[in-house]
């Protein structure tokens, strides 16, 4: 806790900046010989029975749509950041005539 360095058996790391996307931080985290209680996993839509047979719980068409819908709405913004560069552009080229 000191050095704030991960234990024994957990490794962590920064999957780097996301072009045109950069208030979403994205990182991968693996667990070696650690073991987490099923009530404590971070799964909105999975679930792990006891057994360990794997329920996807939710639509599954609902849970792309949002994945679209997420990618989507990145291309719309970048095609306002690419029109907003073209309007500096030009107006930029019109006053150094």
């Amino acid at each position: 806790m000191e050095d704030h360095m991960p234990c024994k058996g957990i490794k962590v790391g920064d999957l780097g900046a996301k072009i045109g996307y950069h208030s979403k931080d994205n990182g991968w985290l693996m667990l070696d010989h650690i073991r987490v209680p099923r009530t404590n996993m971070l799964a909105r839509f999975a679930y792990i029975e006891k057994d360990g047979t794997f329920e996807l719980r939710g639509n599954p068409k609902a849970i792309y749509q949002t994945m679209v819908e997420i990618r989507y709405q990145i291309v719309a913004y970048a095609g306002e950041k690419i029109k907003q560069a073209l309007i500096i552009g030009t107006r930029y080229a019109a006053c150094r005539r």
